[in-house]
């Protein structure tokens, strides 16, 4: 019995009728995106984002600039990155935006960092306070104890009541999942019971996030032109939450409050892992 013999794609022909596919999309989607906001005036808004190493930030940062961007191939090098990263005054003339969007490595919130020097690093770049406070985790890593520690930390530091308006939980890397995985990761965070006790810090919802899929880009994937449309979901009504009129929250400014907060936040961390 012969083998059934497949004529050979042209992979880069494929990949380019995909492209070329998106722009449409993306050129469609955006023109009903503009007439939604067209009455609306230009506002700034800063973003800042944590999480784990390989959670995501960086992705996300690309695709807010542009949905069309295509993550990295995933790697299991260490991130040698140390301190904060920044894209200042990036202009989303269809979203009527203007975002200032600052990173926080992993390092940076664990529990031997100082926070206050995160303040520094605010004042450095002149932003004064953020609209919204963004956790990431991957779908594929998920979020361990010490990255839940070192989150819980943080929120202890900002004050829990005073920032919870602000934050918001991210799940990347879900730009393949339909709206019953989604339901059901979510219900599965709620009820589990390490996460139940952080997810009512995040006043401003859990929401999901994701970008067109490095190998599904190589292969010239016809998955890709479904993928784009949930990431550009993904994308807009995370950009309609950022855009929501709220006053910016601001770091805790006072040196001595910080070091005060910070010894407090270790006392809190040492009584939580005796009851473990």
């Amino acid at each position: 019995m012969s083998a059934i013999v497949r004529p050979p794609v042209n992979t880069k022909v494929k990949r380019d009728e995909i492209q070329h596919e998106i722009e449409q999309i993306f050129a469609d989607f955006e023109e009903l995106e503009q007439q939604s906001h067209d009455q609306e005036s230009l506002v700034n808004r800063n973003i800042l984002l944590i999480g784990p190493s390989k959670s995501g930030k960086t992705t996300l940062s690309h695709v807010l600039i542009d949905p069309r961007y295509v993550a990295e191939e995933f790697s299991l090098r260490s991130n040698l990155q140390t301190g904060a990263t920044y894209d200042l005054r990036i202009h989303l003339p269809t979203s009527k935006l203007i975002l200032n969007i600052v990173e926080l490595t992993e390092e940076m919130i664990n529990r031997t960092y100082n926070l206050s020097e995160i303040n520094s690093e605010c004042n450095r770049l002149d932003i004064q306070g953020f609209h919204a406070i963004c956790f990431c985790i991957s779908f594929d890593t998920g979020i361990n104890g010490i990255a839940l520690q070192s989150l819980e930390r943080f929120i202890y530091y900002l004050g829990q009541d005073r920032a919870k308006p602000h934050l918001c939980m991210i799940i990347t890397r879900c730009e393949s999942k339909d709206d019953a995985q989604r339901d059901k990761l979510l219900d599965e965070f709620k009820n589990d019971t390490e996460h139940k006790r952080i997810s009512e810090s995040f006043g401003r919802g859990i929401h999901f996030f994701g970008a067109l899929n490095h190998d599904d880009w190589n292969r010239a994937n016809e998955a890709l032109i479904d993928q784009f449309e949930t990431v550009y979901n993904y994308r807009k009504n995370l950009l309609r939450l950022i855009r929501t009129d709220i006053k910016p929250f601001h770091m805790p400014a006072d040196q001595s409050e910080s070091h005060r907060l910070s010894s407090i936040s270790r006392l809190f961390f040492k009584i939580y892992n005796m009851r473990k």
